[in-house]
């Protein structure tokens, strides 16, 4: 389940998708999201992962707007804010699309390779990520305190 700017969406147990609110931030990822085994909400646009590893947006702006055409492994999980994304991969890699900043120019394609991750979030401008032995990445624009996370002891 995953809540957005007045909408929200759940997958449902076996598969399938359910969303309610105003649905200009998910547009027709419903009548789309009938395998969906993941869902993530931002302000203006929401995207699922298919049981197929596939990952398909609706709603506005530039995370549906950007969206890669293919990734190089199945998807697992998907994270979406207002003007970014990331998917992360069943080989533990990430990609992700989307402005590095919400005024930039620049898309957030740059993620560090220090994985395999297991889990990965976005805010913002920047994304941070959980490697499988447990240190933290961080990486886009943001306050250097932010993309330093602190040892783990």
């Amino acid at each position: 389940m995953s809540a957005g700017n007045n909408a929200a969406c759940a997958v449902h147990a076996v598969s399938g998708l359910t969303c309610w609110g105003d649905d200009t931030s998910f547009g027709d990822l419903p009548a789309r999201g009938a395998d969906a085994v993941d869902v993530a909400m931002g302000k203006l646009s929401a995207c699922i992962v298919t049981s197929t590893g596939t990952v398909r947006c609706g709603g506005t702006g530039i995370v549906v707007d950007t969206l890669p055409a293919a990734f190089p492994h199945p998807v697992t999980r998907v994270v979406v804010d207002l003007a970014n994304a990331c998917a992360l991969m069943d080989d533990g890699s990430i990609a992700c699309w989307g402005r590095d900043g919400q005024d930039s120019e620049a898309l957030m394609t740059a993620v560090p390779t220090n994985g395999p991750y297991v889990d990965v979030d976005v805010y913002d401008a920047y994304a941070c990520a959980i490697t499988a032995d447990g240190r933290v990445d961080c990486w886009g624009d943001a306050d250097p305190d932010v993309l330093q996370p602190p040892v783990r002891p």
